[in-house]
Order: structure tokens, then sequence, then C-alpha cells
């Protein structure tokens, strides 16, 4: 695009301005309108001051309720608590109208905001928690981003091929007909292998799986098994636990949870406790969260590698 001098600048800026105000306005509509109870809203001029991209839009602007403007009618018809009106802030030189909007408020309210706002539940998932367990073991943003979101641990040169493979054991064992018997595990695990990412790493650990101990337990008539069982539970330190358990067996007769984790990673040098260091946070989580939303009941974590074909118990 060619411009010469004799073209309005100052009109092409204010459309570019104008455009991106619009696209402001959309975001903040989208984050207004998606609180459930409560939404606290954070307004400071180091939020619209110049930077690297221009210059950004107060929530005064967004809302168009500066002087002058469409809503600023509506702004002052609005009700407001006459024990919070009158008083008189500090405010930035470069905020021109902004002053009308706020002079009403006494600066403590402002405070009491603050505190309150820090008093909001913080949403953790399980998954998150997991740590390095070892150099050998690398995490990278990729690898959280993968859907669905396993947080697998894998050496540098397999890492793609792990997260496809994870992905893959994890649905095998998520259709799995658990309320069958093991011949349809049997048969339902060979059919799966062919469309392994890995079929010779397959077939060994799925062989290691029908071998283990573990299915055993699994095969008990008192359990009663779900997969991807989806939890959201309060804390008392203030967090909020949101995620998916891999496999979650219920015993009603012992009234006890048994959690059972897949893990794929790639390491058999002291393995099972490089995992448990991995993961033990992600697995204490899940007994908590269980535990927190059925009240008198105990829970069993058990960390399962294929590599491996063992499970390790998670000691809270």
């Amino acid at each position: 695009m060619i411009l010469s001098r004799e073209e309005d600048l100052g009109a092409l800026q204010k459309q570019l301005d104008r455009d991106r105000m619009q696209e402001c306005e959309r975001l903040l509509y989208v984050a207004a309108t998606r609180a459930r109870q409560s939404l606290v809203l954070v307004d400071s001029s180091s939020f619209y001051e110049n930077g690297p991209i221009g210059r950004g839009f107060s929530f005064g602007e967004l809302l168009q309720i500066l002087p002058g403007e469409v809503n600023h009618p509506i702004w002052n018809s609005l009700p407001w608590d006459p024990k919070i009106q009158n008083a008189d802030l500090e405010l930035p030189a470069d905020a021109p109208g902004a002053k009308e909007l706020v002079d009403r408020f006494d600066p403590s309210v402002f405070n009491e905001a603050a505190v309150v706002a820090s008093c909001f539940v913080r949403r953790v998932t399980p998954s998150s928690l997991a740590v390095a367990g070892g150099a050998s073991l690398h995490r990278e943003k990729s690898d959280l981003a993968t859907l669905p979101s396993f947080p697998e641990m894998f050496v540098i040169e397999q890492r793609q091929d792990g997260i496809d493979y994870g992905n893959w054991w994890h649905q095998m064992m998520e259709s799995n007909h658990w309320k069958e018997g093991i011949g349809e595990w049997t048969r339902h695990f060979n059919k799966s292998l062919a469309l392994c990412p890995d079929p010779n790493r397959g077939r060994i650990e799925v062989e290691l799986f029908s071998n283990a101990p573990l299915v055993q337990i699994l095969l008990s008539p008192e359990l009663k098994i779900t997969t991807e069982v989806p939890i959201l539970w309060k804390s008392n330190k203030g967090i909020a636990y949101e995620g998916f358990i891999d496999l979650v067996a219920w015993n009603e007769t012992s009234r006890n949870w048994l959690v059972v984790d897949w893990k794929t990673d790639q390491t058999k040098v002291h393995a099972g406790s490089k995992l448990m260091n991995t993961y033990a946070n992600q697995l204490k989580a899940y007994a908590e969260s269980l535990m927190g939303l059925a009240p008198e009941t105990t829970a069993d974590v058990l960390l399962y590698s294929t590599v491996l074909g063992e499970t390790q118990t998670f000691v809270q």
C-alpha cells in the first residue's frame, strides 16, 4: 500500500485504533460473560499505557462510558452506595475523564477488593504437579499441548513417538470392556495393536500387562471400574483440583477407591523411584480429591509402568 502526503493519515490511524478497540471489546465481553458466580475486574493505567504495539484501552473506554460517549448517561444513572461516594483518588494524569468514573469510591474499597480477590480459589490440574525426576527425563510445553494431554516424560530422541504411544495406550485402556473377563480384554488389546504407533513395543507391553498381578486385582467381581473419571474438588488450602483419573475401581464393601495411573515413560534405570518421585504430588492430589468428595472412604493409588509391567504404590 502506497500513501501520498495528501492522504488523510489521521483518519486512517483512527480507523486502525477503532479496529483494535473493537477486538478488545469482544475480548472483554467474552471474559465478562463467562463468570458463573463472581467477576473481579482489575484496571490499571499500566494496562493501557503506550507499549510496543501501541496504546491500550481502559475499561472506561471499552465500555464507552467516558463523558460524551454513548454509554455515559447509563453509567451515571446506575445506583451507588452513598457510603462510598464523594471520595478523591489520585489518578494518572494521562487518563482523561477517568476521575469522573471513580471519584465516588473510597480507596479502602479497592483495598478490600484486593483482599477478596486474593481469596479466590486457584484451579490446579493434578497432571501439572508432575516434576522432573532425573536428568534423562524431559518435559516440553509441546508435550502438554498434545491432545489428549498426558504429562508423560520422554527421552529427547523419542519424544514425539512417546507422545503418540502414550495417547494410544490411554485410549486402549479407556475403551476396554472392564466388566468382561480376561478373554474379552485380550481380544480388545490385540485388536488395538493394529493402531499402535510402535507395534513391537505395544506387543511387548500388552504381554507384560496381561501377566501383571494388577490384572488379577482388576478382575475382582467386587470392583466397579470406571475410566477417565472427572474430578473437581476444592481443598482447604484455597486450591481446586480439576482433571481426569485414568482408572478408578470402587469397592462398596470396603468403601475403598483403587486408583490406577498409567505411565508410559521409557526409563528403566531406577525406574520405580524415578516415576514415584516425578508423579507423587499428582497421585496425592487424586487420593485427596476422591476422599474429599466421598468422606469416610479410603484410597489406594497405584502407578503402573508399561515399560516395566509393574505397579508402584503411592504411600501417603
